[in-house]
C-alpha cells in the first residue's frame, strides 16, 4: 500500500493544521519573557495559581481580550487587550485600570493564562518546567520576597574605590538595570525604605557606620569581611558593568622600577593582572575589571602602604641607591631592591624566620620567631616581626592566641600549606615545620580519553587516576582554599578531596566553556577539526586507543606520505596535471576517513575533471551505491559533455527535461545522477530514500545561506562522502563557509553559536589575526584551494583597469535630485517603522541610484542623454576591436545590455547576447566562440558561471556588483586554463557615486577571503545599517 498522500489529502491536512494553529494563542513564550520582566511574570504566576482572574472573554483569534483581575487587597482591576499582526509579527496594545503602564502584573497574568490554556501541550509542560526551575533556584539562592533590592556599585574616584548603593526592582534572573541612587533621606535613614530588602539595607548601614557621611570606602579588617558579604549578594558591581563581581585567586604583589628619561618610577603590579584597582582592606584586595574578580594581594605591605607607593614621585637614577637604603630602613627588609642591571649592590637584610609547629589534642598552629643579629635594636626587631606578621596574614593564615593557624584544619588547607605555602617560605630562607597530620587529599593524574564517534566529532571523557568523573566543578560552590591556592585547585568528588594542578584545572574549564559538554554522559563533544589541538594539549595526559582516529591524525601530520603519492589513475582520454593528481588523492583521503570537503580551486582549474577522475577511481573499486551531482541549471550541459568526453564508460543519468518523471521512478538503478538545485527541491522525496556513496554540489555557494530552502533540502540527504565545489566558499561572511562545511560534515567547526563567538565575531569585527590563523589551521584538512598564480604558471598576464568616469551635467543633476528625494523619503520611513522594516525601500533606493550610474534612461525614459558609460564604450570599443581583440561585456541589468546592444547596432558592431531569457544558449555561445561576432553581451546572472570563453581577451564590467567573488567568476570565463593571450579587465565606475562605495565594499569583502586563504592583512570592516545609510550620501 502506498504511503504517499494524494493532492486532495495534502490539502485537507494543510487545512487541518491551519485550523489548529488558528485556535492557538498567538504570543510565544519568548515574546512574553521579552515583553515582561522576570519579576512581573513571577507575580503573574501567583495570580494564576491563586485563581485571581475573575473574568475573561476573548475573540476566536485572540485579537480582542476583555478581563478582570482581583488585587491582593480585594479591589478589582479591568484589562482591555488588543493583539494585532504587523508583517506576521505580533503587536500588543494593552490597558489596565491599575495604572497607565501597559506592562503591569495583571495584564501579564491574563496573557499567561491564555498562553497556558490555549497552546496545546505547551501549557502543562510550561508550568511543570517553571516549577522545577524555581525548585532548582531554591537550592542555590535564598528566596527574596521583596520588590526592591540594592545594587552595590564600586566606582574609582581618584586613588579611592568608593561604594555607591543604588535601588532596583528585584530580578530573579539576575539581569539588573543601572538602578537609581538613593536619596539623601534614604541614605541617612535608620530603617530600610519601604519595599527594600532588609538585609541589603543592614549591610549598607554597616558600611555607612564605618565612614563619614556620603563617603563610603571599604577598608581595614571590617572592609575585608564586608567585601565577602557583598559578593555573596551577587549584586556587587564595578561601575556600569552589571556582571556581578566574584572571588578570584590570590595574586602576588611585585615592586619594580620603570626607567624613563634618566629617572626611575616605583610601580606596584599584581602578577597576571594588567589593570587593577586597590581595595584598602586588611588584608589588601585587588579588583580586576577585565575578569570581574576580586582577590587577595599577597604582600608584606598593608593596603595603605601599597596606596602610598602608587603616589611616589619619580627618582633621579643617581639617587636610587640612597632611596633603596631608605626603604630598607623603613621596612627592615628587602621589599624594594635595586633595578636589574644597576651597578650598586646593597647588603641583604633578609632575616631568618622560623615557624615552629605547636600541636595539642584538638588543634595546631605555628609559633613565629626570628634570629636577629646581636646588634639589632628593638625597633628593627619590631619592624621585622610586624612585616612578617603582615606577610603571613596576606598569605591567608590567621593569628589566634599568638599562633598562626590555617583558616580551616581540613585536608585541603593542610595540603595547601605543606605543598605551596611551606615551599614558598622555604625559598625565602625561612625554617618551616611540616604539618604531620594526614591531609587526606589525593593528587590525581588527570587524563582526557578521546574517541571518534560515528560522525564528525570526538568524544572526550575526563579521568582522574583512570576513573571517569563528571566535570561539574564550576556548578558547585568553590572550596574556600581555592581563593588562596595558586599551584593546585581543590575539588570534592564523592566524599574525596582531589588536588588538581591549576594549569590542568583551568584548561579543562576553558575546554568546557568553548565546546559542548554533556553531563548526562559525562563527556565532551569536540568537533573533529580540533583533533590536532587536542593532542597538542600540554596540561593534560591524552589517552586515545581509537586506531581510526590515530590513523587520521597520522595522515594529517604527515600529508606528504599519503596525499602526495602518485595517483593510480590511468586514462587514454585525459592526463591530469600535477595539482589535479594531488586533488584526486585529497578526495580519496577524505573518502577513506569518512570526511567531507570543499574543493575551492580558482575558476578554470578543472574542478569538474578532478571529480570525474575521482568517480572513475570509485567505479574501479566496485562501489555499488549511486552518486549524486547537483549543479545550477546552466551547468547541466557542461557536466554532460565532460562525462561524455572524459568518462564515456560511466553511466550518467540526468534528471532534467521532459523525461524527468520517468527517470525519477528508476533512480535505484542509476550509478551517477545529475540534477539541478531547483529540481532537487521539487524532487527531494525521491532522493531521501537513497543511500549515496558521494554527493557533489557544484557552485556550492547556492547553499551559503543555511536558512535557505535549498540548504535545508541538501542537508537532509545521506552519503558516505560529501563534497562542495566552489571557487568562492566565502563571499560575504564566515557563516557562509560554515554553512558549506556543515553540509559536508555537520558541526565540524562546532555549533553555530560556538563558531560565531569564537571565530566570526573576533575575525570580522575585531580583526583578530590569531583567530584567523587558528581557523585556517582547523579547516586546512577539509578545504583544498589553489589559485591560477600558484599552479597555472603558463597563464598569460591579467591586467585590471578601474576607469573612474565623471557624470555629464544632466546625469549629475538627475543623480543629485533623486538622491535627495530618496534620502528624505527613507528618513521618514525610518522614523515611522524603523530601519529593519524599511530595508526593501532602502534597497529599492540603492537600485535607482545604481541605475542612474549605468544610464539615465533607466529611470527617466524621456531623456536623450547618452550617459557617461555608454559614451566611453562608444569611443573605446571600436579601438579595442580594431586591435583584433574579442570582448565580453557583463552587466547585472538586462535593460543595460539592451541599451548597449542598441548602441552597437547604431555604430555597426556585430554582437551576441546571453541573458536569462535566451532560449538557444549553445547557438548564441557558438556564434561568439566560432568568430561570427567579436562582442558578447552577458548578464551576470546568466553567464557569470559555467562558461568557457577563452577566445575572449578583454572583459568589461559595465557596473559593479556588491560581491567581488561574482565579478571574479565572470572574469574567469575568459581568464582560465586554455587562455594564451594577455587578458585586460575594465571596471567602469562613476566617481562620487554609489558605485564608488560599492567598489570600496568589494575590497573589504575580498580582504576577508584573502585573510582566510592567502594570508594577507585584514582591512575589512563590519557592514551595518548605519553604513548602509551612508551609501545614500556623497
Amino acid at each position: 500500500m502506498s504511503t504517499q498522500l494524494s493532492k486532495e489529502q495534502l490539502f485537507a491536512l494543510f487545512e487541518e493544521i491551519k485550523q489548529e494553529q488558528a485556535t492557538q494563542f498567538p504570543l510565544s513564550e519568548r515574546f512574553l519573557k521579552q515583553y515582561f520582566n522576570s519579576s512581573l511574570l513571577t507575580k503573574a504566576k501567583e495570580y494564576l495559581h491563586n485563581s485571581q482572574i475573575s473574568f475573561l472573554e476573548h475573540s476566536d483569534d485572540f485579537s480582542n481580550i476583555e478581563s478582570q483581575v482581583m488585587g491582593n487587597f480585594g479591589n478589582t482591576f479591568s484589562q482591555h487587550i488588543k493583539i494585532t499582526k504587523v508583517n506576521n509579527n505580533p503587536s500588543l496594545d494593552a490597558q489596565c485600570t491599575c495604572s497607565n503602564n501597559a506592562k503591569c502584573r495583571h495584564i501579564a497574568a491574563v496573557l499567561l493564562k491564555l498562553k497556558v490554556e490555549h497552546s496545546g501541550g505547551f501549557g502543562e509542560a510550561f508550568l511543570v518546567n517553571e516549577w522545577f526551575n524555581e525548585l532548582s533556584a531554591l537550592q542555590h539562592d535564598e528566596r527574596i520576597d521583596t520588590d526592591n533590592v540594592l545594587l552595590f556599585t564600586l566606582e574609582p574616584i581618584g586613588q579611592e574605590l568608593l561604594l555607591y548603593p543604588k535601588m532596583s526592582p528585584y530580578r530573579p534572573d539576575g539581569q539588573y538595570p543601572l538602578g537609581r541612587l538613593l536619596t539623601e533621606p534614604q541614605l541617612n535613614s535608620p530603617v530600610a525604605p519601604p519595599g527594600l530588602l532588609e538585609s541589603d539595607f543592614r549591610l549598607f548601614s554597616w558600611v555607612r557606620s564605618q565612614n563619614s557621611p556620603g563617603h563610603y570606602e571599604l577598608s581595614g579588617k571590617w572592609g575585608f569581611e564586608a567585601v565577602q558579604q557583598l559578593i555573596q549578594t551577587k549584586r556587587l558591581f564595578f561601575q556600569n558593568n552589571r556582571a556581578p563581581l566574584k572571588l578570584g585567586h590570590q595574586a602576588n604583589l611585585t615592586l619594580n622600577w620603570h626607567q624613563k628619561n634618566e629617572k626611575s618610577q616605583l610601580v606596584a603590579t599584581v602578577d597576571g593582572i594588567e589593570s587593577w584597582h586597590l581595595i584598602k582592606t586588611d588584608p589588601p584586595l585587588y579588583l580586576d575589571a577585565d575578569t570581574n574578580t576580586i582577590g587577595r594581594i599577597n604582600s608584606a605591605l598593608s593596603a595603605f602602604e601599597i596606596a602610598h607607593i602608587n603616589t611616589m614621585p619619580a627618582v633621579p637614577n643617581e639617587q636610587l641607591t640612597q632611596v633603596v637604603k631608605r626603604f630598607q630602613e623603613v621596612f627592615a627588609d628587602n621589599l624594594v631592591t635595586m633595578p636589574n642591571g644597576a651597578e650598586a649592590q646593597l647588603e641583604s637584610t633578609n632575616v631568618p624566620i622560623t615557624l615552629q609547629l605547636v600541636e595539642s589534642n584538638t588543634s595546631f598552629g605555628f609559633k613565629m620567631s626570628s634570629s636577629l643579629k646581636s646588634d639589632a635594636t628593638n625597633t628593627e626587631m619590631s619592624k621585622i616581626l610586624k612585616r612578617t606578621e603582615q606577610y603571613l596574614l596576606g598569605l591567608g593564615l590567621r593569628l589566634e592566641d599568638g599562633l598562626f593557624v590555617l583558616p580551616q584544619n581540613d585536608g585541603a588547607f593542610i595540603h595547601w600549606f605543606n605543598h605551596e605555602v611551606r615551599s614558598h617560605l622555604q625559598s625565602k630562607g625561612w625554617m618551616v615545620d611540616e604539618i604531620t597530620q594526614s591531609d587526606q587529599v589525593v593528587v590525581a593524574k588527570v587524563s582526557l580519553q578521546l574517541k571518534r564517534d560515528k560522525h564528525h566529532h570526538i568524544t572526550g571523557k575526563v579521568l582522574l587516576d583512570s576513573n571517569p568523573v563528571l566535570l561539574d566543578w564550576d556548578k558547585h560552590a568553590e572550596l574556600e582554599v581555592n581563593t588562596l591556592a595558586n599551584q593546585y585547585r581543590y575539588v570534592d568528588i564523592a566524599k574525596q578531596t582531589y588536588a588538581i594542578e591549576k594549569l590542568c584545572y583551568d584548561k579543562l574549564l576553558s575546554l568546557k566553556e568553548r565546546f559542548s559538554y554533556y553531563a548526562s554522559s559525562a563527556q565532551f563533544k569536540f568537533p573533529l577539526s580540533v583533533i590536532k589541538q587536542l593532542f597538542a594539549i600540554q596540561e593534560l595526559t591524552i589517552d586515545c586507543k581509537d586506531k581510526r582516529l590515530l590513523d587520521y591524525l597520522s595522515e594529517l601530520e604527515n600529508p606528504e606520505q599519503v596525499q602526495l603519492k602518485p595517483s593510480n589513475h590511468k586514462s587514454n582520454l585525459f592526463t591530469l596535471r600535477d595539482y589535479q593528481e594531488l586533488g584526486v588523492n585529497w578526495l580519496k583521503f577524505l573518502h577513506r576517513h569518512q570526511l567531507g570537503g570543499i574543493l575551492a580551486d580558482d575558476m578554470g582549474l578543472g574542478k569538474t575533471l578532478q571529480v570525474i577522475a575521482y568517480f572513475i577511481n570509485q567505479h574501479n573499486t566496485l562501489v555499488s551505491r549511486p552518486s549524486l551531482i547537483v549543479c545550477p541549471t546552466s551547468l547541466v550541459g557542461n557536466w554532460q559533455s565532460e562525462f561524455a568526453r572524459f568518462a564515456p564508460n560511466l553511466q550518467l543519468t540526468t534528471v532534467h527535461g521532459s523525461q524527468r518523471e520517468k527517470v525519477l521512478t528508476n533512480l535505484h538503478g542509476a550509478r551517477f545522477i545529475l540534477t539541478t538545485y531547483p529540481l532537487l527541491k521539487r524532487d527531494l522525496e525521491y532522493y531521501k530514500g537513497l543511500d549515496f556513496d558521494s554527493i557533489v554540489l557544484d557552485e556550492a555557494q547556492y547553499i551559503k545561506n543555511e536558512a535557505a530552502q535549498v540548504s535545508k533540502c541538501v542537508k537532509q540527504l545521506s552519503a558516505q562522502f560529501k563534497l562542495c565545489l566552489s571557487g568562492t566558499p566565502v563571499e560575504n561572511n564566515l557563516l557562509e563557509l560554515k554553512s558549506l562545511l556543515d553540509f559536508v560534515m555537520p558541526e565540524v567547526l562546532g555549533t553555530k553559536q560556538q563558531f560565531k563567538s569564537y571565530f566570526q565575531q573576533p575575525i570580522e569585527k575585531e580583526q583578530d589575526h590569531s583567530r584567523v590563523s587558528e581557523l585556517k589551521e582547523l579547516i586546512s584538512p577539509f578545504i583544498l584551494r589553489r589559485t591560477k598564480q600558484q599552479v597555472a604558471t603558463e597563464l598569460p598576464s591579467k591586467t585590471e583597469l578601474v576607469k573612474e568616469l565623471q557624470f555629464s551635467p544632466v546625469q549629475s543633476q538627475l543623480y543629485s535630485d533623486i538622491q535627495k528625494q530618496l534620502e528624505n523619503k527613507l528618513l521618514e520611513l525610518f522614523k515611522e517603522q524603523g530601519v529593519e522594516r524599511s530595508k526593501l525601500a532602502f534597497l529599492d533606493a540603492l537600485l535607482k541610484l545604481r541605475q542612474i550610474c549605468c544610464h539615465p534612461k533607466l529611470v527617466n525614459a524621456e531623456t536623450t542623454e547618452v550617459g557617461a558609460k555608454l559614451a566611453w564604450l562608444g569611443e573605446h570599443l571600436p579601438e579595442i576591436l580594431a586591435q583584433g581583440r574579442k570582448v565580453i561585456i557583463f552587466s547585472q541589468f538586462t535593460s543595460v545590455l539592451d541599451l548597449v546592444a542598441q548602441h552597437c547596432e547604431e555604430i555597426g558592431i556585430s554582437f551576441s547576447m546571453l541573458t536569462g531569457q535566451t532560449r538557444h544558449r549553445d547557438k548564441v555561445i557558438a556564434s561568439f566562440t566560432e568568430g561570427e561576432s567579436n562582442v558578447f553581451l552577458i548578464s551576470l546572472k546568466a553567464g557569470g558561471t559555467g562558461l568557457n570563453l577563452t577566445q575572449a581577451d578583454t572583459v568589461i564590467h559595465f557596473d559593479p556588483w556588491w560581491n567581488p567573488a561574482v565579478e571574479n567568476q565572470a572574469t574567469d570565463r575568459a581568464y582560465r586554463i586554455g587562455q594564451d593571450k594577455p587578458v585586460f579587465v575594465y571596471k567602469l565606475i562613476m566617481a562620487d557615486s554609489i558605485e564608488q562605495k560599492v567598489f570600496t565594499m568589494q575590497q573589504q569583502k575580498q580582504a576577508l577571503v584573502d585573510a582566510l586563504f592567502d594570508d594577507k592583512h585584514m582591512t575589512f570592516n563590519s557592514f551595518n545599517e548605519e553604513q548602509m545609510l551612508a551609501l545614500l550620501q556623497n
